[in-house]
């Protein structure tokens, strides 16, 4: 691509993220046809992703939804003939241009404090809306699907606990914890202990494999049929 053709410009979109600014630059071409609603509601539905410091989530999810409404601004129509002109053919022809100019805006995530405030809330509520801020600071904000990332953070926490309940490891480390002889910050201990045992010997095995990027979203778990008692 010639960079050097003005004209170039005007069907791009440029998305530039700055950490040390914690800003996102968004700014689409004339032609792009994309206007600065489309544009800030990018930024919006991935701002949960920005303020965790998954940048490259957030800047996929942007993207997805940017091209999603490029495609569409920019879907071919084919008008219908005239009926007075019967040898009229049919032609494949693009929107005409709406009146946009190049758009940019500059997203800024408004001051929010780091740890959300419990005080207001009601005791009955307090476990689930944990769990919310969970899965809203881990899958994004987005209202449309906010039950289905709830219930994947719900279904996956208690899958981790099954797990550990039955983990010798771990049943290990509840054991030290409660041991009135380890004396004060038996827990801190406790921890100390494992990671000395094995943590960081797992970490150390299998640190290369460890995906660089991945999606914070846990998945649902198929729901399997119940099995027919004969």
């Amino acid at each position: 691509m010639n960079y050097q053709d003005v004209g170039m410009c005007d069907t791009m979109v440029l998305i530039v993220n700055s950490r040390l600014d914690r800003q996102v630059f968004t700014v689409a071409g004339r032609d792009a046809r994309l206007s600065r609603d489309v544009l800030q509601t990018a930024f919006q539905r991935n701002i949960a992703h920005f303020r965790a410091g998954s940048y490259i989530t957030g800047l996929e999810g942007m993207i997805k939804y940017i091209a999603s409404a490029y495609n569409s601004a920019h879907i071919m129509q084919v008008p219908s003939p005239s009926i007075s002109d019967s040898n009229a053919i049919e032609s494949v022809q693009p929107f005409a241009p709406p009146a946009f100019i190049t758009n940019g805006i500059r997203h800024k995530p408004e001051s929010k404090p780091e740890k959300f405030s419990f005080e207001n809330v009601p005791e009955e509520d307090r476990l689930w809306v944990e769990l919310l801020i969970k899965a809203v600071g881990r899958c994004g904000n987005d209202p449309s699907k906010i039950s289905t990332n709830l219930r994947a953070v719900v279904e996956e926490a208690m899958k981790i606990s099954l797990q550990l309940l039955s983990d010798n490891r771990y049943n290990k480390i509840e054991e030290q914890s409660q041991d009135f002889n380890a004396g004060m910050n038996a827990r801190d201990k406790a921890w100390q202990n494992a990671s000395t045992s094995f943590i960081n010997d797992l970490y150390s095995k299998y640190e290369n494999q460890f995906p660089r990027r991945f999606d914070q979203c846990p998945e649902i778990a198929e729901e399997k049929s119940p099995s027919l008692l004969m």
